[in-house]
């Protein structure tokens, strides 16, 4: 029983080891981190015209007439 658990934590450290080595050290680095607060910020800034884009109000609607008071010269021209 205890060569299993021996075992299974020497996989285990084999595993973290590798995944180490490969490049998840350096996830919380100085430049990452700069990079992902670049991206977030982004993204917020954007989610405003992507809710409008959803919901389909990104462009006027066809009822919307500017040439009525007080935007156009108040006549209407057909």
């Amino acid at each position: 029983m205890s060569s299993r658990w021996l075992t299974g934590v020497l996989c285990l450290l084999a595993v973290v080891g590798l995944a180490i080595s490969a490049g998840c050290s350096n996830a919380f680095s100085a430049e990452r981190n700069r990079r992902r607060a670049y991206v977030v910020q982004r993204d917020l800034d954007r989610i405003i015209d992507d809710v409008d884009w959803i919901l389909g109000m990104d462009e006027p609607s066809i009822i919307y007439e500017d040439s009525y008071p007080p935007y156009g010269s108040g006549r209407l021209t057909r």
